[in-house]
């Protein structure tokens, strides 16, 4: 990658590490066996540097919300059926569930990229590509957390109902 033209930042671990570092954290598992972190990309190019990486982490933080909005998902969607509800309160339920990515990005806050890398594009533009992880387990609490202020203020269901769709 270094012959690439692919840098660091000065004062940051080498890219060798970086990478490494990456890596290993793609694999952890915790103690059940799954899958401890999240993760996902994002990849900009602008004049500066600062502009190229704000961009690359919210692209790379969409795509992490995205994800963490698929396993939200499949977990409401395995509770509809449970959850004694009508066949709109089904509906609206899903309707909030596929459009919660936005509201979990914003509840993600900043995420400082384990992965970050420059790269000169011409003369005068940069390319920078990030790598975000987060905790599985934080992000379904954070994503419930997100879900379920919403499904209570658009379909006014009692805290029972929710809990059963959310899977409390």
């Amino acid at each position: 990658m270094e012959k690439e033209g692919w840098y660091v930042a000065p004062g940051s671990i080498p890219l060798s590490e970086v990478l490494e570092n990456a890596l290993m954290k793609q694999v952890i598992v915790d103690d059940s066996g799954s899958v401890k972190y999240i993760y996902a990309d994002g990849n900009a190019v602008a004049e500066t540097k600062s502009a190229a990486e704000m961009q690359a982490i919210e692209l790379g933080k969409l795509q992490l919300a995205g994800l963490i909005q698929t396993n939200i998902s499949s977990l409401v969607s395995a509770n509809i059926g449970n959850s004694q509800l009508s066949t709109q309160e089904a509906a609206s339920v899903t309707e909030v569930v596929q459009s919660a990515k936005n509201i979990i990005a914003v509840e993600l806050g900043y995420i400082d990229p384990t992965l970050k890398i420059f790269k000169k594009v011409g003369k005068d533009k940069v390319e920078v590509q990030v790598r975000l992880f987060y905790e599985t387990r934080q992000s379904l609490v954070i994503a419930k957390k997100a879900v379920r202020k919403e499904l209570k203020g658009k379909l006014k269901l009692n805290e029972e109902k929710l809990d059963k769709i959310i899977g409390i």
